[in-house]
C-alpha cells in the first residue's frame, strides 16, 4: 500500500509512507527532503514477506536513518541486515537506546524531543506504537526523562543524564572483556553455522558471520571489514563448498594478514591456501550441538584469552536460559582455578536468578565447581547449603 502523506521528519508533504501487508508492523519513509527512506519495489514484495520479525528489520533501518548511514540496500542485503546492529535484548537496554535518541537529539541541555509513537516505535526495535509508549513511560516513572507541556516534548532529567552516562561506562568496561568471533563460511552450511553462532553466543562470545554470494555493495564490504580488523577469532568453517565461495578465500586471506588467531574447523577438509599453516580443530566424529563447547575448549587451551573466564562467568550469572547455565556450567570446569571473588559472584547469582537456580543440575554443579576452587564465605556457604538442600542429600 502507497499512499501520500506529510513526511514525519521535515514535514514535506511530497512524499510516502508505505505499510507492509498485514500486520502494519513495518513503516518506511520516501522523502525529497530527508533522503530515501525505501525499499525497492523487488525487495519490498519478494523479500520482507517472508522475512520473520519483520520489527526488527525495521529498527534497523530506520536506526540506520537515523545514524546518517546509507539507505540502499539489494534485495539479498536484507538476508544479513540484522547481523550488523544490536538488538536490545532486555528492558534496560531498551531504555538506554530509548535515552541515547533523545541525548543525541537533544541540541542543548534545555531543548526537547517530540516523538510519534506511530512513526517512532521502530527505533527500539520493537513492534508497535504500544510498545514504544511502554518504555517511554517506564522511562519517566524512572526519572529519566520529563515531559514538557508547553513544548510537548521530552528532554533528559539529570537522573537520566547520570544514569546514561553510567551505562556508557559499563559498556565501555564490558567491550575491554569482549570477545569478537568471525564465522567465515559457504551459506550452503548456512544452517549448522547459525548453530554454531548459537552455541558460541551462550558462552558469552560475540559471533559475527561471513556471507557468501551477496552483491558486493560498498555497504556490506566495509561491514565485513570491519568486523574482519575487530574480530579476536577468525573461524572458517571448511566443507565442500567452502573453496566454491569468492568471499571465503578473500576473508581468509585477510584473518591471515591481520595476524587474527585462526582457528580452522574441520569436517572432512584440511586447511589450505592462506590457513593451511594453522592447525584446525577435528569436530567430523562430534555430535553437532558439542560444536560451540570443542571450540571454546580449544581457545581455553590456546592461552591466549585470559578474559575468556571472565566472559563465560558474566555470561553464567546473567544468564536468560537453561541452556546457557548449562554451558556456561560445563565450561567453567575447564579452567584450573577459579577466585574467590569469582565463586562469590556465581554463588550469589545461583540465588538469584531462576535461569540458574531453577536449572536442575545447578546445586550439584555448584559444589562441586566450589570443591574444585576456592570456595565462599562461611556464610554464603551456609545460605546455599540451606538453599541446594546439599546435607539433605549426602
Amino acid at each position: 500500500m502507497t499512499e501520500p502523506n506529510r513526511c514525519p521528519v521535515c514535514n514535506i508533504e511530497q512524499c510516502t509512507i508505505k505499510s507492509n501487508p498485514g500486520p502494519d508492523d513495518f513503516y518506511l519513509v520516501s522523502c525529497k527532503r530527508c533522503g530515501n527512506y525505501s525499499l525497492s519495489d523487488s525487495a519490498f514484495h519478494s523479500k520482507l514477506s517472508t522475512v520473520e520479525n519483520r520489527h526488527l528489520l525495521s529498527g534497523a533501518i530506520r536506526n540506520r536513518y537515523e545514524n546518517g548511514e546509507e539507505l540502499y540496500f539489494s534485495v539479498d542485503d536484507f538476508e544479513n541486515l540484522l547481523e550488523t546492529i544490536k538488538i536490545p535484548s532486555n528492558s534496560v537496554e531498551s531504555i538506554n537506546l530509548l535515552l541515547n535518541h533523545i541525548s543525541n537529539k537533544l541540541k542543548s541541555p534545555g531543548s526537547f524531543v517530540r516523538f510519534t509513537p506511530f512513526y517512532d516505535f521502530p527505533l527500539l526495535f520493537v513492534k508497535g506504537p504500544d510498545d514504544f509508549k511502554y518504555y517511554l513511560n517506564q522511562a519517566q516513572k524512572l526519572n529519566y526523562v520529563e515531559f514538557d507541556n508547553t513544548y510537548k516534548g521530552y528532554r533528559l532529567t539529570m537522573e537520566g543524564m547520570k544514569h546514561l552516562e553510567g551505562s556508557s561506562k559499563k559498556e565501555l568496561a564490558d567491550s575491554k572483556n569482549r570477545i569478537l568471533v568471525f564465522i567465515s563460511y559457504s551459506t550452503k552450511d548456512k544452517e549448522v553455522v547459525g548453530k554454531i553462532k548459537r552455541q558460541l553466543e551462550n558462552f558469552g562470545l560475540e559471533v559475527f558471520v561471513g556471507h557468501d554470494d551477496i552483491n558486493p555493495s560498498s555497504d556490506w564490504i566495509k561491514v565485513i571489514l570491519k568486523n574482519l580488523r575487530e574480530c579476536d577469532i577468525f573461524i572458517p568453517y571448511l566443507t565442500k563448498d567452502f573453496r566454491k565461495s569468492d568471499w571465503t578465500d578473500q576473508e581468509s586471506g585477510i584473518a591471515d594478514c591481520l595476524k587474527k588467531c585462526i582457528l580452522p574447523l574441520k569436517i572432512k577438509y584440511n586447511p589450505y591456501g592462506f590457513i593451511n599453516k594453522y592447525q584446525a580443530l577435528d569436530i567430523s566424529s562430534e555430535d553437532i550441538f558439542n560444536y560451540g563447547f570443542e571450540i571454546v575448549k580449544r581457545v581455553i587451551k590456546d592461552n591466549r584469552f585470559p578474559k575468556l573466564r571472565n566472559v563465560i562467568v558474566e555470561s553464567l550469572i546473567n544468564s536468560r536460559h537453561f541452556e546457557v547455565t548449562r554451558d556456561c556450567f560445563k565450561a567453567l570446569f575447564l579452567f584450573e582455578k577459579l577466585s574467590k571473588k569469582e565463586m562469590t559472584r556465581i554463588a550469589k547469582a545461583s540465588l538469584t536468578n531462576d535461569q540458574i537456580y531453577k536449572y536442575l543440575a545447578t546445586g550439584r554443579l555448584l559444589k562441586s565447581l566450589l570443591e574444585q576452587n576456592e570456595g565462599v564465605s562461611p556464610s554464603l556457604y551456609k545460605e546455599l547449603n540451606s538453599f541446594f538442600g546439599w546435607e539433605a542429600k549426602q
